[in-house]
């Protein structure tokens, strides 16, 4: 048996933000010949629910590491930042002026009134209760150095897209390290363990998987520190197409 992790944005789904027919239909294969199907992804759950609903994987590590749900939708795992350390960030980055989200259960709360999307909800940081731990804090650092609060926080600080929106995480929340929680918990090790991505928060867990694959659509940059691409990008079934030939399915 193998676990089979991928990453969503730019990955598994294509330039619609959907997963093809072809691609299901691999999944669906490969699940029936006792393979596990998992989501190893930044977004939240509520953000993933058209696609669990569509691929139905096994499990899910979700906000980069934060959290692992089950197949029902039921946390078996969490690595959050305590709410004290909520606070104390939020009241830095309030008043530098630096807008940012913190995710909650369900909803991620931001500061920047611009920010609009369907799990979006505003919030004044002088009026809003941080009486909650969060997986994780999307912040826009801009030219700011996202070392200093890493270390000043002790906490993970990664880089969406090269910048400058940073996702903020327990310092024990990464991709590599929810895959290694989730393999032990059910039994194997990294070396049972087929993950693809395709941007720099993912090469930590590509790296430490024991197929590791990037995609052809990654940058350069993010490329040169995989030895596995893809013949195919995201938006040619590329993550499918890896997996047929290498079961030879």
């Amino acid at each position: 048996m193998s676990y089979i992790i991928f990453d969503l944005d730019e990955t598994l789904l294509n330039n619609q933000r959907e997963v093809s027919d072809y691609t299901k239909s691999v999944l669906d294969r490969l699940r029936s010949m006792g393979h596990k199907i998992v989501i190893n992804t930044a977004r939240s759950k509520m953000t993933n629910q058209v696609i669990f609903d569509r691929i139905q994987p096994d499990y899910a590590i979700l906000c980069g590491g934060s959290g692992i749900i089950d197949k029902d939708g039921e946390y078996i795992y969490k690595c959050e930042i305590p709410k004290e350390k909520v606070r104390a960030i939020s009241e830095e980055l309030s008043s530098l002026g630096i807008t940012f989200s913190v995710q909650g259960d369900p909803y991620l709360y931001s500061n920047n009134p611009e920010f609009s999307r369907f799990d979006v909800m505003h919030f004044n940081h002088d009026e809003f209760d941080y009486n909650f731990d969060s997986p994780k804090l999307i912040v826009n650092l801009a030219d700011r150095d996202s070392e200093y609060f890493a270390n000043k926080y002790d906490i993970e600080v990664v880089s969406y897209f090269g910048g400058p929106l940073y996702r903020f995480n327990h310092k024990d929340a990464t991709k590599a390290k929810g895959n290694s929680a989730l393999v032990k918990m059910l039994g194997g090790s990294e070396s049972d363990i087929i993950a693809f991505g395709d941007d720099e928060g993912d090469v930590d867990m590509l790296q430490e998987a024991g197929i590791g694959v990037i995609m052809k659509n990654a940058k350069d940059s993010v490329k040169s520190k995989v030895s596995r691409v893809t013949e195919y990008t995201n938006d040619e079934d590329g993550v499918a197409k890896f997996l047929e030939k290498h079961f030879g399915i």
